[in-house]
């Protein structure tokens, strides 16, 4: 059965995290209830209609001229095309015939106001129509704004390969292929756009044939109810992610492949089918990120050489944090009531210090070789606190404290790992198990004086 959607979309937001996971965006003077307005699933099916704020037939914002006004042709045969530089102002809606394109892109230097207007097929959400806006290939200096781009069968926005210095702002994605996607592009900032209940990614950003994305900035940008990820990044380089919001999409809500050097920055992932975040690569930074209540992971960090502070993982159906590969930092962070365990720790060389798990099944999980734990907490987590598994190895557990879980710190291995100067107090079944209380354990490197372990 086909259901009808009503959406009322104003200017894009800055982001509230809601605690009790009523999820409000504060816009500066209008908050939206997103679970008034975005209740259905994506397995059902969507007849979008997108109501605007009501804007003069006559007025243009900014730099639009009414001499450059575009209006699409309804012949059906071409898309409206820009091929001189200039400043150019929609005053219409555009209704974009079957098998087509609505604006088409074909010189460098163009500012493009959509002047609040709707860019939509012309077949409802029968997807007929093609893309709405294409940016031909290696051109520069291109800005597009303030508009609704809903129901067609390719993307929102297409951005081809050898394209830089693109501005997006304040533009709405709804219904579409993708929301946006940009391949092989250089030097773009993307801010305050919405990408919603698109049947593949809210914003896909990558490379092609060898060309990558590199030096972006997305700023206060929101992506939900999409049919894959909120936000896919594959192969960039130097790009800032900064309060931004994927919830509710079928797939994870930022997934970074490959790559070097994303950071993330107040960033936040709420109720997606798969991870909040998933990074790979190399040299990536979180920041005051936040992951809760998604069905898998947290974050799940398989890359090298990542940092991650001051980040929240809780209520995740699997683990709040799992970091594999090598070398990675994680400081300041917390797991909390996640379904199985906070920290688990595999692959080689990972640093964790003054993070925190609390009311997981376990809190810290460690296997393989050469970690650190530094100043860490454990306290109400239904199992261990700290637990090393058997193939953990030449692993330094310090200065930790395990508080009121089943069992404190548990000791696995019969290789070596020093473990000493921790504290654990009112765990239920035992402090230590396999850890001497006095010295570290095993005997083979007893010789070293170090702090003993202190059980009260």
């Amino acid at each position: 059965m086909k259901r009808f959607v009503y959406l009322i979309f104003f200017v894009i937001p800055n982001l509230v995290f809601a605690e009790n996971l009523e999820t409000q965006i504060e816009l500066a003077s209008n908050p939206i209830n997103l679970d008034e307005l975005l209740t259905q699933s994506i397995d059902n099916q969507f007849e979008i209609t997108v109501q605007n704020t009501e804007v003069p037939q006559a007025s243009c914002k900014g730099n639009c001229q009414l001499a450059n006004q575009i209006q699409l042709t309804q012949n059906g045969i071409s898309p409206n095309m820009i091929t001189m530089p200039g400043p150019y102002c929609v005053i219409t809606d555009l209704t974009v015939p079957a098998f087509q394109n609505g604006i088409f892109i074909n010189t460098s230097n163009v500012i493009l106001d959509l002047n609040n207007r709707i860019i939509m097929s012309a077949n409802g959400a029968n997807f007929t129509s093609l893309t709405g806006i294409v940016v031909n290939s290696n051109l520069s200096n291109i800005t597009i704004r303030n508009g609704t781009i809903v129901n067609l069968g390719g993307n929102g926005i297409l951005i081809n390969p050898g394209c830089r210095q693109i501005i997006l702002e304040n533009i709405k994605f709804l219904n579409n292929l993708n929301g946006m996607q940009l391949l092989g592009v250089r030097t773009c900032r993307i801010q305050n756009c919405l990408s919603s209940f698109n049947r593949n990614d809210g914003f896909l950003i990558g490379s092609i044939n060898g060309s990558f994305s590199q030096n972006f900035l997305i700023r206060n940008c929101i992506s939900s109810f999409n049919a894959f990820d909120g936000f896919q990044l594959t192969s960039c380089f130097n790009c800032d992610l900064v309060d931004c919001f994927s919830f509710s999409n079928q797939a994870n809500g930022f997934d970074q492949t490959l790559g070097r050097q994303i950071n993330f920055n107040g960033c936040q992932a709420l109720s997606n089918v798969r991870e909040g975040f998933i990074s790979t690569g190399n040299n990536h930074n979180f920041d005051q990120c936040q992951s809760n209540d998604n069905r898998l992971d947290g974050f799940l960090i398989d890359g090298n050489q990542q940092t991650i502070t001051n980040c929240q993982a809780k209520a995740n159906r699997t683990n709040g944090f799992m970091v594999r590969s090598n070398n990675n930092s994680l400081q300041n962070c917390i797991a909390d009531a996640n379904t199985q365990i906070g920290f688990i720790i595999n692959g080689n060389s990972h640093v964790l210090e003054n993070c925190e798990a609390k009311s997981n099944a376990t809190g810290f999980q460690i296997t393989n070789n050469n970690h650190c734990l530094l100043n860490n907490l454990a306290k109400n987590n239904t199992a261990i606190g700290f637990s090393l598994l058997a193939a953990s190895n030449r692993c330094q557990v310090r200065s930790n404290t395990a508080v009121a879980n089943s069992t404190g710190i548990q000791n696995s291995t019969t290789t070596v790992n020093r473990i000493y100067s921790n504290f654990s107090s009112d765990n239920t079944t035992a402090n230590f198990v396999g850890v001497p209380n006095v010295i570290v354990s095993p005997s083979a490197v007893a010789a070293i004086n170090f702090t003993a372990n202190i059980s009260n």
